[in-house]
């Protein structure tokens, strides 16, 4: 049997990946991911289903992705989708994600899977249930005021109930269990900045707490978070120690066990660190000469573009999105 490889300077926390049993699966460095013990570039882009209420269009779609050259297909999960009401969770017809799933294994796309809860994505309350967001007494991203967090209890129980629902579906698909699974990667939150030099984003636990209910829901792959900018939001693990300069106990860090960060243009090779190119593409997107760049294969966006009925779902007709 060969070596597995273990990633360097793993995460410590009690979610991370277990490489020791897993990696022979699914398994990472610096220059690749291994799939099955082989090296694998990853090229994916993005299918937001749900904007597609239609499942007899998704393997057409699926497919001009992969005619693209893409092994590789994020799905974000949307909550509000799923559970159009307080005691629901739909996943049937045309929130069908065991048929997607499907799919792309017949398909022999990879699958990265991003339940949210919170997945912006352009959709409404991004992509929290309506009927949460009126709730006045849950702090929605435990937001207590602007720029301030207060774990809250409430919030973090919905949340884990919905990560249960969704994840006795995805971890059934996972590839460290399952030998033709799709499903290499779990995202876990969104674009949840932790902090820039002394202003706290986001609250440690609220990433713990999603965290170990992956786990404990039965999720084995690699996690993830997608920062919303180079921050290197959840990826050091190190003390909280900028908390004792205003005489708070300092705390650790989570740690997922790869770093994600949102980066829609590089100008490479010059910037490999990509902070000014995300600074300098700015003025393009505030003019709104950079839209292509964030939309490619959303929702089949850019693919697809002669099936008409879809272009009319996308574009004209009112959303699916919340209802049945």
């Amino acid at each position: 049997m060969k070596d597995v490889l273990v990633p360097a300077n793993p995460s410590a926390e009690p979610t991370k990946y277990d490489a020791e049993k897993y990696g022979s699966k699914v398994n990472w460095s610096r220059q690749c991911m291994f799939i099955d013990g082989k090296p694998t570039v990853i090229v994916s882009g993005e299918f937001q289903y749900w904007r597609v209420p239609d499942k007899s269009r998704w393997k057409r779609i699926l497919l001009q992705m992969k005619s693209l050259g893409l092994n590789t297909v994020r799905f974000y999960f949307h909550w509000g989708y799923h559970s159009p009401s307080e005691d629901s969770f739909i996943s049937d017809g045309s929130r069908d994600i065991e048929e997607l799933f499907n799919l792309c294994e017949e398909l022999q796309l990879f699958v990265i899977a991003a339940p949210g809860p919170y997945i912006c994505a352009e959709t409404q309350g991004g992509g929290f249930p309506t009927w949460l967001l009126a709730k006045r007494n849950i702090r929605i991203r435990h937001l207590k005021r602007h720029f301030m967090k207060k774990f809250d209890a409430r919030l973090a129980e919905y949340q884990n109930n919905y990560y249960r629902n969704i994840l006795a579906i995805i971890r059934n698909h996972e590839r460290t269990t399952n030998p033709t699974g799709c499903v290499i990667l779990l995202q876990i939150e969104n674009e949840l900045l932790h902090k820039v030099p002394g202003i706290t984003f986001a609250d440690d636990e609220e990433m713990r707490s999603l965290a170990s209910c992956a786990r404990e829901s039965g999720s084995t792959v690699p996690f993830f978070h997608n920062d919303d900018m180079p921050h290197g939001s959840w990826a050091t693990g190190k003390k909280n120690h900028y908390l004792r300069n205003c005489w708070l106990p300092s705390t650790t860090q989570y740690r997922t066990d790869m770093y994600g960060v949102d980066l829609y243009f590089v100008f490479a090779p010059r910037d490999d660190r990509a902070d000014r190119s995300s600074l300098a593409i700015g003025p393009f997107q505030i003019a709104g000469c950079a839209a292509f760049l964030e939309f490619f294969c959303i929702g089949g966006l850019g693919i697809g573009g002669d099936d008409l009925g879809c272009i009319h779902c996308l574009y004209k007709s009112t959303s699916a999105v919340g209802e049945r």
